[in-house]
């Protein structure tokens, strides 16, 4: 009979706990709902709902609680159109209103 083993082999250059390849620290990466283009978290903006006031808010912090989706700045236009907000808080979600917030957050960097 064989034994079959249940641990998993890794190339000893692919497993690296906290850092990339070259050595500095890794950072955590989200993809953004508008573009689905994938970027370092710090670089988006996290929409969250807030249930106080029932409306999407913008998580500056990124630390409020529950579930959010994370948008770069100026994808407000293709967050509205292709209407995945919604899904990523598993609520019906105006993206309109989210594309509004995040117009308003660039002219406002302006």
């Amino acid at each position: 009979m064989l034994a079959v083993s249940r641990t998993l082999v890794f190339p000893v250059e692919s497993v690296v706990v906290g850092m990339d390849r070259v050595g500095a620290v890794s950072q955590p990466v989200r993809t953004c709902l508008g573009c689905r283009q994938r970027a370092h978290k710090a670089e988006l903006v996290r929409l969250v709902w807030d249930s106080t006031t029932g409306a999407v808010v913008i998580d500056a912090g990124q630390v409020l609680p529950g579930r959010g989706g994370y948008v770069h700045p100026t994808c407000g236009d293709a967050l509205a159109k292709r209407r995945q907000l919604g899904r990523a808080l598993r609520r019906p979600v105006d993206a309109e209103q989210a594309a509004a917030l995040l117009a308003a957050l660039t002219d406002s960097t302006d």
